[in-house]
């Protein structure tokens, strides 16, 4: 913005100087009034003008967005991929799920690793128990599967209650905790849908959101890239909230 209000600047300066104050001086009586209009023009001229360009290149952005986001398939020897598409207005989520007074989103990775762990922990732990118990083992320090199995619990518990969200979904824009900042729906052009499907069953399938936008950091159109497999909510949950909150 600041780059923005610069340019102006030098250029009503020179505008001003050429046109303006040199005429201004012999209008002395007029010249507060003369020199204020002149400058409102000047800025609403300046103004339309880059909003012009602005809107023009959003329409060739999409224009070339719609020629290369084109569903296709590689080859890569014996393994093929398809790759899929979709503008997420025309994916239908209007029954998956029921987002009435919804206002903020937040996803956290899939907690499937987390029980994975802690189920693993308390077999180590049931294990010493089972020997002590059951075996008549004294308990000693030949039983260091039941302080290993206790720590490794403890920690993935915490792990587990303290994970903090990598996607926040708002009425105002989206966030994902790589970026730096949040992109406000009012800048988004598009977001994409894309699913990459393998015939390799070692090769997991990947769904991400293109996301579009203008930033207004760097005054152009940029695109953001977010994998929305393994979260605790469905990509297709994720998207209806998208389409119900954004309203982009």
């Amino acid at each position: 913005m600041a780059l923005i209000q610069e340019n102006l600047g030098r250029e009503l300066e020179k505008l001003l100087e050429n046109n303006f104050i040199r005429p201004i001086r012999f209008l002395k009586p007029y010249r507060s009034f003369y020199f204020l209009n002149c400058l409102t023009l000047n800025y609403i001229s300046i103004g339309i003008k880059i909003m012009n360009s602005k809107e023009q290149q959003k329409m060739e952005l999409l224009q070339k967005l719609k020629q290369q986001y084109v569903s296709k398939k590689k080859k890569m020897l014996f393994v093929e991929e398809s790759e899929t598409y979709i503008d997420i207005d025309d994916i239908p989520t209007d029954n998956i799920v029921d987002l009435e007074n919804t206002s903020d989103f937040f996803l956290r990775k899939s907690s499937n690793v987390y029980m994975v762990f802690m189920a693993l922990f308390c077999f180590m732990i049931g294990i010493e128990l089972y020997s002590i118990f059951f075996k008549n083992k004294k308990f000693g320090t030949d039983n260091v599967g039941i302080l290993y199995g206790s720590i490794g619990l403890i920690i993935t518990v915490l792990k587990y209650f303290l994970r903090k969200p990598k996607i926040s979904i708002e009425s105002e824009g989206i966030f994902f905790h790589k970026w730096n900042s949040k992109i406000e729906w009012r800048n988004v052009v598009i977001v994409y849908y894309k699913s990459t499907t393998s015939t390799n069953d070692e090769v997991a399938d990947t769904k991400e959101l293109l996301i579009h936008y203008y930033s207004e950091m760097y005054h152009s159109y940029l695109l953001n890239i977010i994998a929305i497999t393994d979260f605790e909510k469905s990509p297709e949950e994720i998207i209806a909230t998208i389409k119900y909150l954004s309203q982009y």
